[in-house]
């Protein structure tokens, strides 16, 4: 009595009939089902791919209104909704394309562009969806002036890492991305001359970092994100404080400062991080991440 009989048929000639139930019980989840806000949203994710493959750059949020209306309804019912915190990102992801567009259609679909904007854009990216989202390359030329980085446009990435998200959370009502010690899942593809004019180009430099994002909440800096596949991720977790960077107390850094004692890490030196998790203050040594 109350066994279901699709778990009383698996366990019909198991040996201790009573213990297959009880691990059958253990390991079945309860299903969780949507509220029929969330179920709106759902419906609307699942036409965001086709609308951003049929629009313009004029009708773009027009097109994508619906979801937009969708969500802040699902917010306003359960903000800790898993789907709609996923989606929430996705809609900053989104925000993030149309600036790009409005950016490329006011240059060039194949213009170069500031090394650092496009590598701010897919830091912005990767911790969103939480992975290593899309692959651009770095040259660097010399001028009467000075030397300077560029990479190629960004656009076409942008559009199809925000494309799988869309997807992917239609279906599966999550996301998931390469780590970082993987290959991105969206490649520059560009193997040809940048025409960025100067002389002696080359590739840039290869740089190191922390492996982790951090966002300034409430007079605290939090980390938001930790990438998946870097070192960080064995140590530090999502809401930690951080308090101490290589025994540099970040009460004493000026706020405008703590982007250059955090991010800004030249060599492959390990860096020493100091953080509170629930009221216990644990120190770490974390190797960097090389990159771009």
């Amino acid at each position: 009595p109350g066994v279901e009989p699709d778990v009383h048929k698996a366990c019909l000639k198991a040996t201790d009939y009573s213990g297959c139930i009880d691990r059958f019980s253990k390991n079945k989840e309860p299903e969780k089902l949507l509220s029929i806000k969330e179920e709106a949203l759902l419906d609307e994710l699942k036409k965001l791919p086709a609308r951003m493959t049929r629009t313009s750059l004029v009708k773009f949020q027009e097109n994508v209104s619906d979801f937009v209306d969708a969500l802040s309804l699902a917010k306003f019912e359960n903000p800790n909704s898993t789907l709609v915190q996923k989606a929430s990102k996705l809609l900053v992801a989104f925000d993030l394309l149309y600036e790009e567009w409005k950016y490329t259609i006011d240059n060039s679909a194949t213009s170069p562009r500031s090394y650092s904007a496009s590598s701010s854009i897919k830091r912005r990216y990767d911790a969103l969806f939480g992975g290593n989202t899309f692959d651009i390359r770095c040259v660097k030329a010399s001028y009467v002036n000075g030397k300077f980085q560029y990479s190629d446009a960004i656009f076409n990435q942008m559009f199809l890492v925000v494309y799988s998200a869309a997807t992917q959370l239609a279906k599966e009502q999550t996301f998931q991305f390469p780590d970082h010690s993987e290959t991105a899942l969206v490649l520059h593809g560009n193997t040809g001359r940048m025409d960025i004019g100067g002389w002696n180009h080359r590739e840039c430099d290869r740089k190191y970092y922390a492996g982790f994002s951090y966002q300034l909440i409430n007079g605290k800096i939090k980390i938001v994100n930790v990438f998946k596949g870097s070192d960080a991720g064995n140590y530090l977790k999502v809401d930690d404080e951080i308090l101490e960077v290589n025994n540099i107390k970040l009460d004493s850094v000026d706020l405008q400062n703590i982007y250059k004692a955090i991010s800004l890490v030249e060599d492959e030196t390990p860096m020493k991080i100091k953080v509170k998790r629930n009221n216990e203050e644990l120190e770490f040594l974390i190797k960097k991440q090389q990159g771009y």
